[in-house]
C-alpha cells in the first residue's frame, strides 16, 4: 500500500498542474467515466464535486448512475479509467448497482474510488474495495491513521491519497455578491443537526454548539437564527442567501471518530433504544461508544466552512485542527467547548472592522491562494491518473445535445447530454468521426430508436431524432418543442431579455457551443 501526500492542501506544489499553463494535448486526453448516485445531487456540495471533473479535467469526462438498479448497457472497457464518486456509498452492502458491480469487476482499466463516511460499517467498504479491485483511493482519513483503517498487508496493490471532503466553490462569489457586515440583520446564523448516538462525541458537537449558543444568544439579546431540527434545514441557493445575511456562523469539525467496522455499535444502540426509548445520549455513549471513540481521529474541515469564507461570513468554531487548513484568530474566532469565552466572542461580533479584517484574511489565504480550489484538486487527480494509465484506449464518443429530461427532485428540465452515459448507450462508440449523414441507429434514454438529425455547425456534435416504433417516423424534437423553448428561455440563457426560441442561426447548435457563444456576447 502506498500513501500519497494530501490532495487539496499546501503540502504539494499545485502550480505544476495549473490548467492555464498545462497545454492540452489531445494525444494525452483519456476517457474517464464517473459513477455517482443520481439521487444525491440535491446538495450543492455533491453537485460541485461531480461537475468539477468536467469543468477542470484535461481529460474527457462522462457520467453514469451507479446505484440501486442502474443498468450498465454500455461498454465500460471503452474508458481508460472509472471513478466512483463518494455518493456511491460502499459502506452499504446493496447500494451500488449489481449490474455495475458485475461489469466493474471485469473492467480492465484504472479503478479509482473517492470515499467518505469511512467510519460507517468500514469493513463493508474494505470488502467492496477488494471485490471491485480498486487501484487508487482518495480517502478523507488523515495520513497518520491511513494504515490503521486500511492495513497495508491487506491492500498491497492499492494506493491511498489523503484528501478533503470538499473544496472552495469558486462560482459562489460570482452568483452571490458579498453583503457588507453592517447590512447583515443576523449576528449569528446556524443550521446544525442531531446525529445518532453512535457518531460519538465529535458528531454530538454539531448539536451542542447550536443548543448552547441559542440559549446564550437569547440571554444576551443577540440577533440570531439557530436551529438543529431536520425540518429547519436549508438547501440550494436559499442556504447561500441565509449565510450571506449573517455576520457569523457556527461550526465544528466534521466527521466522526468512532469507526463502526461491522455496524455492531449502531445495532446495539438501536436495540437499546427500542427497549428503552428514553435512553439518554450520555448513557448510550458510556455503555456502547466510549471504548471506540478517538482510536482514529478524523476531525475534518467541512465544505460549509469554505462556503462561509467565500461569502465573507465570519466563523465561530469550536477549537480544533480543521485539517490544518485554517488557524484560530487568523481565519476564525475560536470558541471553547465549555463556552467559557463566549462573552469575548460576542464582543467581537460588535466590532465590524475586526470582522471585515478577519473575513478578508481568510478569503485571501483560502480562496485567492487557490490552494483549496477544485481546480487544483482536479489537476492533481489528472496527473495521478495519467501516470497510471500506460496505454490509452483512444475511444471516440458522440458529443451533443440529444434531448430533454425532467428532474423530479428540482422540478426543472435539463438537457440529456451524451457525456451522461445513461443518456445514450455507449455501445455507440465510434472508431472514426461520425459523418454528417448517418443511418446508424442509437437507443435513447426512453428506449426508443434514434438516428442522426444533423450535426452542430460549430463543433460537429450530433443531435438525434427518434423513430417512433408505434407511429412510424416522428421527430423527437417535435414531441418536446414546448419544453425546449421553456428551457432555452428560463434555464439556459438565464437573462431577462432572451429569445423565446433560439434564433435560426443557432437552432442546430449543441448546448455547449451555444453557452460559450452567449458568454462571449455574440448573441
Amino acid at each position: 500500500m502506498a500513501i500519497i501526500e494530501q490532495v487539496g492542501s499546501h503540502t504539494y506544489p499545485c502550480h505544476r498542474y495549473d490548467c492555464d499553463s498545462y497545454p492540452k494535448n489531445r494525444q494525452d486526453e483519456l476517457n474517464l467515466l464517473v459513477l455517482y448516485d443520481e439521487h444525491s445531487t440535491f446538495t450543492s456540495t455533491v453537485q460541485e464535486y461531480l461537475l468539477s471533473f468536467s469543468k477542470y479535467s484535461k481529460h474527457n469526462v462522462f457520467y453514469a448512475s451507479g446505484t440501486k438498479s442502474a443498468s450498465c448497457f454500455y461498454d465500460m472497457n471503452a474508458f481508460d479509467a472509472v471513478l466512483l464518486n463518494y455518493s456511491v456509498r460502499l459502506s452499504s452492502p446493496n447500494f451500488i448497482s449489481p449490474f455495475i458491480v458485475k461489469t466493474l469487476k471485469s473492467f480492465k482499466g484504472l479503478k479509482v474510488l473517492f470515499v467518505q463516511y469511512e467510519y460507517e460499517t468500514t469493513e463493508t467498504t474494505r470488502g467492496w474495495m477488494e471485490t471491485l479491485g480498486i487501484h487508487l483511493v482518495f480517502s478523507v482519513v488523515p495520513p497518520e491513521f491511513m494504515g490503521k483503517v486500511y492495513p497495508p498487508e491487506r491492500f498491497p496493490n492499492t494506493e491511498f491519497v489523503s484528501t478533503l471532503t470538499g473544496f472552495v466553490p469558486e462560482t459562489l462569489a460570482e452568483r452571490f455578491p458579498v453583503i457588507p457586515m453592517a447590512d447583515r440583520p443576523l449576528h449569528i446564523g446556524y443550521r446544525g443537526r442531531e446525529l445518532p448516538y453512535w457518531y460519538g462525541s465529535l458528531g454530538r458537537e454539531k448539536l451542542n454548539i447550536g443548543v448552547q449558543m441559542k440559549k446564550l444568544c437569547l440571554e444576551k439579546n443577540i440577533p440570531h437564527d439557530i436551529e438543529w431540527d431536520c425540518n429547519q434545514r436549508i438547501y440550494g441557493d436559499d442556504w447561500y442567501h441565509f449565510l450571506s445575511s449573517c455576520r457569523a456562523t457556527l461550526g465544528t469539525e466534521s466527521g466522526a471518530n468512532v469507526f463502526d467496522d461491522f455496524g455492531d455499535i449502531r445495532k446495539n444502540i438501536t436495540n437499546a433504544l427500542n427497549k428503552n426509548p428514553g435512553l439518554s445520549y450520555e448513557e448510550a455513549y458510556q455503555q456502547y461508544v466510549q471504548p471506540y471513540d478517538g482510536l482514529v481521529r478524523m476531525n475534518q474541515i467541512s465544505p460549509k466552512i469554505f462556503e462561509a469564507i467565500i461569502l465573507k461570513t465570519a466563523l465561530i468554531l469550536f477549537e480544533g485542527s480543521y485539517s490544518s487548513v485554517i488557524q484560530p484568530h487568523t481565519h476564525y474566532i475560536p470558541l471553547k467547548k465549555d463556552f467559557s469565552n463566549v462573552n469575548e466572542v460576542f464582543e467581537k461580533l460588535e466590532d465590524l472592522n475586526y470582522l471585515e479584517s478577519l473575513t478578508q484574511r481568510a478569503y485571501q489565504d483560502i480562496v485567492t491562494s487557490g490552494k483549496y480550489s477544485y481546480k487544483s484538486f482536479i489537476n492533481r487527480i489528472d496527473a495521478l491518473i495519467s501516470e497510471r494509465v500506460q496505454e490509452p484506449r483512444k475511444s471516440t464518443f458522440i458529443k451533443g445535445l440529444v434531448g430533454m429530461a425532467h428532474s423530479s427532485v428540482t422540478d426543472t428540465l435539463f438537457p440529456y447530454l451524451s457525456n451522461y452515459a445513461n443518456a445514450i448507450p455507449l455501445e455507440t462508440i465510434l472508431d472514426k468521426p461520425l459523418p454528417r449523414a448517418s443511418r446508424t441507429v442509437f437507443y435513447g434514454p426512453d428506449e426508443q430508436k434514434y438516428v442522426v438529425s444533423h450535426t452542430c455547425p460549430s463543433c460537429g456534435g450530433v443531435q438525434l431524432k427518434s423513430i417512433a416504433q408505434d407511429k412510424g417516423k416522428k421527430s423527437f424534437w417535435g414531441q418536446i418543442g414546448k419544453e425546449c423553448k421553456r428551457f432555452f428561455k428560463k434555464r439556459l440563457l438565464r437573462r431577462q431579455s432572451v429569445f423565446k426560441t433560439p434564433p435560426s442561426e443557432y437552432q442546430h447548435w449543441c448546448q455547449e457551443c451555444l453557452k460559450n457563444t452567449l458568454r462571449q456576447g455574440t448573441t
